[in-house]
């Protein structure tokens, strides 16, 4: 299994060094204060949540899921090593995150860490909830219907968001309520536990439906 995983990583080294440009490139720009610190992590977790369609593209071109059924490892496996390397990628972008707070609050003119923890917590929670719900469909549909689905649930995602921030703006005082948030390590692990409940029942789910496929 840690060769499939292996085998993912070596596709998405393809085009790791355009994702390394481009956060690169919105690193520096929230550095210099053209982005808020808050819609870079945002985008780190769409760039996350779009990185497995690139192994599954690379799977489809190879004609990979044939071969793989010759290969000694189960499906159960199979699917496991995807998520697994699904995970790591929400790591890497949980990581960087933090860093890009850090080097702000270094180099900028200072972080905010109550109001940044919240927000890592919900970028960390929005790219567990674009997996869970987008690698059932990528197995159901196939990475080239499911593009379209990802377009659909990322605006659906945004649109809710967006509507329950508003919502919460006109209800509450909301700088009220982020100067009575528990500590930043709090949020984020309810979004951990949460998370690995969601990807668990998304694993599940994923398991059955390319079990029951047939080539």
């Amino acid at each position: 299994m840690i060769g499939l995983m292996w085998k993912d990583l070596l596709c998405l080294r393809k085009s790791l060094a355009t994702y390394v440009i481009v956060i690169v490139f919105y690193g520096l720009t929230t550095l210099a204060g053209l982005w808020d610190i808050n819609a870079m992590a945002a985008v780190l977790a769409i760039l996350v949540s779009v990185l497995p369609y690139s192994c599954f593209s690379y799977d489809h071109a190879a004609k990979w899921d044939r071969y793989g059924l010759a290969l000694p490892v189960s499906r159960a496996q199979t699917v496991l090593a995807r998520y697994l390397v699904v995970v790591m990628l929400l790591v890497l972008a949980t990581v960087l995150v933090g860093l890009i707070g850090a080097a702000a609050a270094l180099f900028g003119d200072g972080v905010d860490w109550t109001t940044y923890g919240f927000t890592a917590a919900v970028v960390l929670a929005m790219g567990i909830f674009l997996n869970a719900v987008l690698l059932p469909l990528i197995y159901r549909f196939g990475a080239e219907r499911a593009r379209i689905l990802f377009f659909v649930v990322l605006g659906g995602a945004v649109v809710v968001g967006i509507s329950l921030v508003n919502i919460a703006d006109r209800l509450f005082d909301i700088d009220g309520l982020l100067a009575a948030m528990p500590p930043v390590w709090l949020p984020v692990a309810v979004v951990l536990a949460a998370g690995t409940a969601l990807l668990a029942a998304s694993y599940f789910v994923s398991l059955h439906i390319y079990s029951s496929r047939e080539w």
